[in-house]
């Protein structure tokens, strides 16, 4: 939210799941050990069950296990466990929940020491493989939407296009099929290919293959050539620019960098592919989403999106 520049517009709280232990001396400990800065709520056993009852989260006290993991706190063996669901909750100024992200974050296995030695030997395993992941560039894009904005052009990184022959060479390090995961996206490519021919000079076209392998993407490189650069990314690189609905995505910025209108599908003309840069932004706004949920099968199936600047 800090370096979004966020910070003074949203308000971030995180609510326990151990209303056993979890007194308010605690939680203060808690911030000061690790350097918390943002809200930390807890009540009676009462009030935390109505708390998370209306959001939907479960939890329960387990027996602890065999040795007893070591509160952090009292450096005395503990007597119970807590399993819990993980959500990340959105709710606007009026108090409406608009946004949930179910499940863990997805911090690439990244922890400050001290955070990462609280951990059980259960939160080390969900640490490196976090069940239904979210982002925090998910969760940005999830901000933006509520707050009916579009990515600064400044937050986007300034970078120089490669020449054809960069790009193939970059693209030798990019994960996954293109040919095993998205047809539609190998169909309309000879489209986008003519485009960029024809309005190249007007129209910056920029290449976005997303898990692709290596030898795919030469291969397919070197068979269907293109005036213009790609480069591998994530799906979730481009989360910020707009929420993929599936795959192929075309996405339009006009100078200014702002997202104009996004083409979820494959194109079936080029007249079709030519003809929607004169969107209104109003069309580019992504639809609101429970996305820890919609998004986990896309992962499985992503191939590539196109990514495109119109001249407006």
């Amino acid at each position: 939210m800090r370096l979004a520049g966020l910070s003074q517009r949203v308000v971030i709280a995180e609510a326990t799941v151990d209303p056993w232990r979890d007194r308010p001396f605690r939680l203060r400990a808690y911030q000061k050990l690790t350097g918390a800065d943002f809200q930390m709520l807890t009540g009676t056993q009462s009030e935390i069950l109505r708390l998370w009852k209306f959001f939907g989260v479960y939890y329960v006290r387990v027996p602890q296990g065999k040795p007893p993991d070591i509160d952090w706190l009292t450096h005395k063996p503990e007597t119970f466990d807590v399993q819990h669901t993980d959500a990340l909750f959105f709710i606007d100024p009026a108090g409406q929940e608009r946004i949930v992200d179910e499940g863990m974050p997805e911090v690439n296995g990244r922890l400050s020491p001290v955070l990462k030695s609280l951990l059980s030997d259960q939160g080390l395993q969900n640490l490196e493989h976090p069940q239904l992941p979210w982002t925090a560039s998910e969760a940005l894009d999830d901000l933006y939407f509520l707050m009916n904005r579009n990515v600064p052009a400044g937050a986007v990184p300034r970078v120089t296009a490669p020449s054809a022959a960069d790009a193939r060479r970059v693209l030798a390090g990019s994960p996954g099929s293109l040919a095993a995961w998205c047809p539609p996206c190998r169909e309309e490519f000879p489209l986008l290919a003519a485009a960029s021919a024809q309005y190249g000079r007007k129209v910056a076209f920029l290449g976005a293959d997303t898990n692709d392998s290596a030898g795919d993407a030469r291969s397919f490189l070197t068979q269907h050539p293109v005036s213009y650069p790609s480069y591998p990314v994530a799906s979730t690189d481009l989360s910020s620019l707009a929420v993929l609905e599936g795959f192929p995505t075309t996405i339009f910025l006009n100078r200014a960098g702002k997202v104009v209108f996004v083409h979820t599908g494959q194109y079936q003309s080029e007249a079709a592919s030519t003809t929607t840069s004169s969107a209104t932004p109003s069309e580019a706004r992504p639809s609101s989403a429970r996305r820890g949920l919609r998004e986990l099968p896309l992962k499985l199936a992503v191939a590539s999106q196109m990514l495109s600047v119109s001249p407006d």
